[in-house]
């Protein structure tokens, strides 16, 4: 068994991600966080959430989850569910962590990064629940081979949308596909 880990360490949270490969090529990757925000990390309120993905800010922006992408709510197979996925997870009034050096504005004016709320990194959480699929139209950032290892021990398991949606494919250089809702 091989096991590989990143120790994260600020004056306000302990971050560790583990990857662990078995001998028979299993992946699997854990991440256990505080629950304050990173230190150096900029905190945001969270109104509501728009999709799977893409969160509503207080302040009116939106913020969408670097590297990752869901299917769209009444539109695409599994979209409701994965906007639920996220609801759970980000609740109105719960503060939304950017992570240090990880926002970078989106191809629709909006602004892509890494998030913890309520010590839950969302990013990969949703990729291991198969509510979202791994998507890096641009370089990928430092967290997107956890968010690829994840999305394909769901793949592999047919959690959410591997499993409830036929057509869905797992290629992070093109946007999700998962037929109609």
């Amino acid at each position: 068994m091989i096991v590989v880990v990143t120790v994260f360490v600020t004056l306000a949270v302990v971050a560790v991600l583990l990857s662990v490969t078995s001998l028979t090529g299993e992946t699997q990757v854990v991440t256990i966080t505080t629950t304050e925000g990173p230190s150096g990390s900029k905190g945001y309120v969270i109104e509501g959430v728009v999709t799977g993905s893409v969160l509503k800010l207080e302040n009116g922006d939106a913020l969408r989850l670097r590297d990752v992408a869901s299917p769209r709510p009444g539109i695409d197979c599994y979209g409701a569910e994965a906007r639920r996925a996220l609801e759970q997870l980000a609740q109105p009034g719960a503060t939304a962590w950017v992570l240090p050096g990880s926002m970078v504005e989106d191809r629709s004016d909006d602004f892509a990064a890494y998030v913890v709320v309520d010590g839950v990194f969302l990013n990969v959480e949703l990729a291991t629940q198969g509510a979202v699929a791994p998507y890096f139209p641009r370089r990928p950032g430092s967290f997107s081979r956890a968010i690829l290892t994840a999305s394909r021990k769901a793949f592999d398991d047919g959690r959410g949308m591997w499993g409830e949606c036929p057509v869905a494919r797992l290629d992070p250089t093109k946007p999700i596909e998962t037929g109609p809702a």
